[in-house]
């Protein structure tokens, strides 16, 4: 193997499907008391400088992709953005696929999280992988302003834009939660010709 070779970034995760890929899902755990009063600081960034570290090892043992899942209101997960993590381990990591397991769909501006999808494959030099869903706890979504029952609809919706926004030169939308009526194109632009996009789903 060429030094070039060596950190060409990974294919997608699609790509060459016999081949099997070995991906880790972290939701970086808070290890202290989840009480709010008991909450450090201190701890959390730690667990963000290890998460890091753990993740620029991974590449080094040759794992295909590190992935953080999206939590809100529970420091069982320190993930709320994990667009945030991931622009950091683009910076620390040349090779791996870098993506989200999941972003809870419903509750983000699907134009917004487009233009961050967009910027953080740039970074990463073309490695994104975009995994979005519905959201698996209720008491997420119980907090979030759009009601709960409208979670499923929402996230039909929300897909639609998002996937228009990311392919589509001077789009347009007109929906129940998402208009956009002035022609509109994302910027900046992927790198990778279609982004891989991940559902998940219980």
């Amino acid at each position: 193997m060429t030094e070039h070779e060596a950190h060409r970034p990974y294919p997608a995760l699609t790509d060459e499907p016999d081949i099997v890929k070995f991906v880790r899902v972290d939701a970086t755990h808070y290890p202290g008391e989840y009480a709010p009063e008991a909450y450090d600081p201190r701890t959390a960034q730690k667990v963000y400088a290890e998460v890091i570290e753990e993740a620029v090892e991974a590449e080094a043992l040759g794992w295909d992709g590190f992935f953080f899942t999206e939590h809100h209101f529970d420091a069982w997960s320190l993930a709320p953005s994990p667009h945030l993590l991931l622009a950091a381990l683009a910076m620390k990591t040349s090779q791996m696929r870098l993506g989200t397991g999941v972003h809870i769909l419903p509750v983000h501006d699907p134009v917004r999280l487009a233009e961050e999808a967009g910027m953080l494959d740039v970074l990463s030099g073309g490695r994104l992988e975009v995994g979005l869903g519905r959201g698996n706890f209720q008491f997420e979504l119980d907090r979030f302003t759009a009601p709960a029952a409208e979670s499923v609809a929402r996230f039909d919706e929300h897909l639609d834009v998002f996937t228009k926004a990311l392919r589509s030169n001077r789009f347009t939308y007109d929906g129940n939660w998402t208009k956009v009526r002035k022609p509109s194109t994302v910027y900046p632009r992927p790198m990778q010709s279609s982004l891989p996009v991940w559902i998940g789903a219980t």
